[in-house]
């Protein structure tokens, strides 16, 4: 009757807002992912860029808590990493290949300085939505095992 209704409805309600962030952190995570490796590939530091691809390997956040944190740790990498390149290149550069040397380590550093933090900040919101879309998944198919054992109760 009227109670199966108002129970029916609370559950479609909450499926619907499950399953909207569930598409929404699977969007946003795959975009920002995608920004995150193009930036990261501007950045032609191929130790930055085996760091994020690990990084990425990483166990996903289930939580948005966990997305957090995960993205903070890559955001400060991503801020360590600029701020280390445009001191250590251009000196490694000097030091292998002269003055010519220093001078495309400093471009490469300051290129580093600028793209590196910017992959550290789409990374953090990459794994933010990662966290989202996991613990929505979680509770989304938890409701709908709840749901097929009381059609089966009936």
């Amino acid at each position: 009757g009227l109670l199966g209704l108002r129970r029916g409805l609370a559950k479609g309600t909450k499926s619907l807002f499950r399953s909207t962030a569930v598409g929404f952190g699977d969007g946003i995570g795959k975009m920002t992912g995608s920004v995150g490796s193009s930036l990261a590939a501007l950045s032609m530091d191929p130790e930055y860029i085996e760091k994020r691809h690990i990084s990425a390997l990483a166990e996903e956040p289930q939580s948005l808590l966990g997305g957090v944190k995960s993205g903070t740790l890559d955001l400060v990498g991503g801020l360590y990493g600029g701020v280390k390149g445009v001191v250590q290149k251009p000196i490694y550069g000097l030091q292998s290949h002269g003055v010519r040397g220093f001078m495309r380590g400093l471009g490469s550093g300051v290129v580093g300085l600028a793209v590196k933090p910017m992959a550290g900040v789409t990374d953090f919101f990459n794994k933010s939505a990662i966290g989202i879309r996991n613990s929505a998944s979680a509770q989304l198919s938890q409701t709908q095992n709840e749901s097929k054992e009381e059609d089966n109760e009936l």
